[in-house]
């Protein structure tokens, strides 16, 4: 079945799209190193005099966000750390133990590590080895400990938990394991009450400066090991500001492929953002929060600006150059948004490549990864490409009528039929010249695309406004592996073809689409409308419902054509055409009349036009005003002729 183009079928056809959030990406980075420290903005950490490792060690070799904050409102403590760790607060509010806290869901960032086989564990400070801490010992607290809440980690609150008690362990054995590079591939640290700058102790009594020495007694052992030096990355963030403050809260990121040198960018962040990272960087599905905020990827060498060029049986790559990589390695995939299992290039050292192992007509996906030694970075944007053919057309046809092949006026909308133009339909574009690499061209000009189908082998256009009424055009579509062959077009004044309904249960018929005068009630027979599943019962309806039944003799109707020919301002042959690109205005002021007037007849009697010009909000689009003659012969399938010149179409209408 042709495609009714898509500005006319408003009267029947509301189309839309919908968008799927992305997957999550994978990255090369092996292993994620997160503390957490307390209650602090970020102001009061940046350039304090109490917390010299921080300003003078690690902001100098850091990337870190000015605009980090806390989901809004979300406080205190306990429901911070949830957040990191399920994207959610499950309505929590307070900082009660696991016992009134704890959650059923699986759906937390652990259980996916788990279950896609990677390691983690936490380490907690001054916690007991042997048992799973779900109390307060020491200076330890379970709020600032989000994985005891959960169920599967705890087994329902079990103190004697294998599971917890294997993966939730004492602060102190962090420094053998990073000596024997014997780590889980995610570590979560978080210091003590006082380390964590939480609470005033002695000697120090100051919060600040006690989380900037602890930090200083322990980073370095994290910097030096084998794990953060091969494919590592350390998050160091604030639970909330002091107060309950939102924020912002610091957010440092230390990595040999963070972008480092004191860089800072300005970018609202939130812990959903740190969660969605690090669910990146393991390939792991974003949940929850994660699935809406931005991700990190400004703080590290990413390589940017990736695009990708479909050509035939081969897609170009291009991207930005990151300073300090050795190489790139290009991924490739089938799925938007990943996962790209593909390695098509590997060790890179220009910032193009050709993919020259793909076939015509899928679309595939890429993202691009910084390589130093064996460690790769975090992936680059997606890019997407569908390799073709150069595309092949035919004549084109008036996108009303399906007839008059090869015969084109200024103005008219009309359908192009070929192959070549991808695998992705849009038929939303309007007054887009390019969709997806995809243009239709009179000699060197764009046509605006109404309607592109490009399963389907077809692409409504508008003939540009401009174009002479007589003589010859060459008309080529172009994709992104080159140009079609040209077809010759001859141009008219005016091509008439009427807009017409298919009856699925009358093959032959052509109802137009006409409607009774400022209505949406369209003049068809009403056996037709019940199987099209319209309303026939017009008269009990308001004028803006669309229905279906016949016209009766003596009523004003609108018939709605295409190509016929120059429409200017009130009809002034020596007025200016409307631009190929705009609409008529909607309000009438002015209105875009034919500079010719048509010849119409119905039942084979001449009617006199009331109106013949742009439909206004629409271009392409023309109505036709006139009575049905009240005289005329009854029946379903009343013939309508509508003649400019030496062409005219037909169709047909109920009238009773």
């Amino acid at each position: 079945m042709k495609l009714v183009n898509a500005i006319v079928r408003f009267v029947l056809v509301c189309a839309t799209l919908s968008w799927l959030p992305l997957a999550a990406q994978t990255s090369g980075l092996r292993t994620v190193f997160l503390i957490v420290a307390e209650n602090h903005r970020f102001s009061q950490i940046k350039g304090s005099a109490n917390a010299p490792y921080i300003n003078n060690t690690l902001l100098p070799q850091a990337s870190y966000a000015e605009q980090y904050f806390t989901p809004p409102g979300n406080h205190p403590s306990l429901p911070n750390y949830l957040w990191l760790e399920a994207g959610r607060n499950f309505g929590i509010a307070d900082n009660n133990s696991p016992r009134s806290n704890h959650q059923r869901t699986t759906a937390h960032l652990v259980t996916q590590l788990r279950d896609a086989g990677i390691s983690w564990k936490t380490y907690q400070e001054d916690i007991r080895s042997g048992s799973c801490p779900l109390t307060d010992v020491d200076l330890y607290v379970s709020k600032h400990n989000p994985f005891i809440y959960f169920d599967d980690v705890s087994n329902l609150n079990d103190t004697s938990s294998a599971y917890c008690v294997a993966h939730v362990r004492p602060f102190a054995e962090l420094a053998t394991d990073l000596q024997s590079n014997n780590l889980p591939q995610y570590v979560f640290i978080t210091p003590n009450l006082c380390n964590s700058g939480h609470d005033a102790c002695p000697p120090l009594f100051d919060s600040i400066r006690q989380t900037d020495s602890w930090l200083a007694a322990n980073v370095p052992a994290i910097l030096n090991s084998k794990a953060y030096q091969n494919g590592g990355a350390l998050f160091l963030t604030w639970d909330e500001g002091d107060g309950d403050a939102d924020g912002p809260i610091g957010m440092l990121v230390l990595s040999p492929y963070a972008k480092g040198g004191g860089y800072s960018n300005t970018i609202r962040y939130s812990h959903g953002s740190l969660l969605r990272t690090v669910e990146e960087i393991f390939g792991v599905s974003l949940i929850a929060d994660a699935a809406s905020q931005t991700n990190l990827s400004d703080l590290f060498k990413v390589p940017v600006d990736l695009t990708a060029t479909g050509g035939n049986k081969q897609v170009a790559l291009r991207w930005s150059p990151v300073p300090g990589a050795a190489g790139f390695n290009v991924k490739r995939g089938t799925v938007n948004g990943g996962p790209y299992g593909i390695v098509v290039g590997s060790g890179i050292t220009a910032t193009n490549f050709a993919d020259t192992t793909v076939s015509n007509g899928p679309t595939y996906y890429y993202t691009v990864t910084t390589v130093n030694g064996s460690s790769e970075g975090l992936p680059s944007n997606q890019a997407a490409a569908t390799p073709a053919p150069v595309p092949t057309v035919s004549a084109p046809l008036n996108a009303a009528s399906f007839r008059s092949p090869g015969v084109v006026s200024a103005g008219a909308i009309l359908s192009v039929f070929g192959t070549g133009f991808g695998t992705q339909d849009n038929y939303s574009v309007f007054p887009a010249t390019a969709v997806n690499g995809v243009r239709v061209q009179f000699g060197t000009t764009p046509a605006p695309v109404f309607a592109f189908a490009a399963t389907g082998g077809q692409i409504n256009v508008l003939a540009p406004t401009d174009l002479p009424s007589t003589g010859t055009v060459s008309l080529t579509v172009q994709n992104p592996a080159g140009l079609s062959a040209s077809q010759t077009v001859t141009l008219a004044p005016a091509t008439p073809g009427i807009f017409f309904y298919s009856d699925p249960g009358v093959s032959t018929r052509r109802n137009a689409v006409a409607v009774a005068a400022n209505t949406a009630w369209i003049a068809m027979p009403t056996a037709m409308a019940a199987r099209m599943n319209l309303p026939t019962n017009c008269g009990s309806l308001v004028p803006a419902a669309v229905c279906g039944q016949p016209a009766h003799r003596g009523d004003y109707v609108q018939i709605y054509v295409t190509g016929l020919g120059q429409a200017t301002p009130n009809g002034d042959p020596s007025g200016t055409p409307l631009q190929t690109g705009n609409v008529a205005p909607l309000n009438g002021r002015p209105v875009y009349l034919t500079t010719a007037t048509p010849t119409v007849t119905i039942g084979g009697q001449a009617v006199d036009v009331l109106f013949s010009g742009l439909s206004p909000g629409y271009t392409g689009l023309y109505q036709v005003n006139v009575q049905i003659p009240s005289s005329i012969a009854s029946g379903d399938d009343v013939p309508i002729q509508i003649s400019m010149g030496a062409l005219s179409d037909s169709a047909t209408i109920a009238v009773q």
